[in-house]
């Protein structure tokens, strides 16, 4: 800090001899101040091991949940990735029996316009198709939503656009 001004000093003067009196001092002064400060909490100091012993064990405790959370990811990830083998599995079958429903329909037309079966016939032939077409699309559906979950909980790109 620094200071400068005229200064004006008023003193009450008196001894033995002489009487009380009054002087006045006039004087033009510059002033430096310089000062520091520290302040150091007893408490700080003597809490200081608890506090990092507090420190330590919520450190503990946050490693142990991110293992937990880790734990539980691989979890899913390792259900996603059988939910997709197994519809991987089932509808390669699902879409033959599709795929043959198809053919199966196709000559059930051309016997029904040749007159070798009726149209009761035809009809039950084309509600197993329309069925076994169904039953493919929802799983290739299934299978594709699967894929998406995996592919969100891995951050890997398994269905590439193209």
């Amino acid at each position: 800090m620094y200071g400068y001004g005229r200064y004006n000093l008023l003193n009450n003067n008196s001894n033995e001899y002489t009487p009380m009196y009054q002087s006045s001092v006039n004087s033009a002064q510059h002033n430096f101040n310089i000062g520091a400060s520290v302040n150091i909490s007893l408490g700080d100091l003597i809490n200081r091991p608890l506090k990092q012993k507090g420190y330590r064990k919520r450190i503990e405790q946050l490693k142990y949940a991110q293992e937990e959370v880790m734990e539980e990811r691989k979890l899913k990830i390792l259900e996603a990735y059988n939910t997709v083998t197994e519809q991987l599995a089932t509808i390669k079958a699902k879409a033959e029996t599709a795929a043959l429903y198809n053919a199966q329909m196709k000559i059930s037309e051309y016997n029904f316009i040749q007159g070798k079966i009726d149209i009761a016939s035809l009809a039950i032939e084309r509600a197993r198709r329309a069925d076994a077409v169904t039953i493919y699309e929802q799983s290739r559906v299934e299978l594709h939503n699967s894929i998406i979950r995996l592919e969100l909980l891995t951050n890997i790109k398994i269905i590439k656009d193209e």
